[in-house]
């Protein structure tokens, strides 16, 4: 089923592409029969640098961050349907981190320069919040709440009020619903863990240990919760990591060298990561065959 799905949006992908290209719009698509060592080449100038990938709560589209600095207008937030991945710039801004959208699909968080600010897509407008906190990350939570990250601690920030109130001792959060969120928990000098906590309860489970205290980045987890997905440093340079939570034994799979700390599971056996030519390419839970992701604008 998900093989059929894969292929059906391969198939509308291309179609998107001929149609563009006789509209005298130039599009690379991607290839399918691309190897990791095609990543070595260095990007085009005109080309951002694609970072800080986040699904949107109904799993229908992603918002992504990019920075480009021969091209400043190409920098800012983008958007790109998983259907049909066609890359597409929403707002143009400088030093932009962390975007992320609500369940309504309209409301768009981000930070700058760690303080946060808000888009309406719908009414094309936005502004800054009162807030004045410096944060590492933000994600809604629902259509007025976000959990944001700094230093050592995870605090819901209410849009309406500007309240901000520490919840949670933890680093590096990731939602998966709206009363749960996965995160890092240091536990020895060599040894993190990476937990699921219930916002409701307080109750938390530890998903899996990894080595190497803090390096985890990037947490992401399946839809059924049978996949978990990470980026960690080994020997300096950053490598995306899956693992089976379901094994008898779950074993951490290195997959890929990825250049940015973000890995993100966009739908089943499929994630995006930043690739060393600064675009998104996409790869399975076995590390094959990755590819760019979707469609680039030229």
């Amino acid at each position: 089923m998900v093989e059929t799905e894969r292929k059906a949006r391969i198939k509308r992908t291309v179609l998107t592409v001929s149609f563009f290209c006789c509209t005298g719009l130039a599009l690379i698509q991607c290839s399918r029969d691309r190897s990791d060592d095609s990543l070595a080449n260095g990007p085009p100038a005109h080309f951002p640098t694609e970072f800080a990938p986040s699904l949107s709560p109904d799993r229908s589209q992603i918002i992504y961050a990019a920075v480009d600095t021969v091209v400043p207008s190409n920098s800012g937030i983008y958007r790109a349907e998983i259907n049909l991945p066609i890359r597409r710039q929403l707002l143009t801004v400088p030093g932009i981190s962390s975007p992320t959208i609500a369940p309504d699909n309209n409301r768009i968080a981000y930070l700058v320069d760690g303080k946060i600010q808000y888009y309406l897509v719908a009414e094309d407008s936005g502004y800054a919040s009162a807030v004045q906190n410096q944060f590492e990350s933000i994600e809604y939570i629902d259509d007025s709440t976000l959990i944001a990250f700094a230093g050592n601690s995870l605090s819901r920030v209410k849009e309406a009020s500007d309240s901000v109130e520490v919840f949670l001792s933890a680093q590096y959060p990731t939602i998966i619903s709206e009363d749960s969120v996965l995160f890092l928990r240091q536990r020895t000098v060599t040894v993190a863990s990476i937990e699921l906590t219930n916002l409701r309860t307080r109750e938390s489970s530890i998903l899996a240990l990894v080595e190497v205290a803090m390096d985890a980045r990037g947490l992401s987890l399946s839809s059924n919760g049978q996949w978990l997905v990470y980026t960690q440093l080994d020997q300096g340079e950053r490598y995306v990591y899956s693992v089976d939570l379901k094994a008898p034994t779950p074993t951490h799979r290195r997959l890929v060298r990825c250049y940015s700390d973000e890995a993100l599971i966009v739908e089943e056996n499929l994630i995006v990561f930043t690739g060393n030519n600064g675009l998104f390419f996409e790869t399975d839970y076995f590390g094959s065959n990755p590819t760019l992701y979707g469609v680039v604008k030229i």
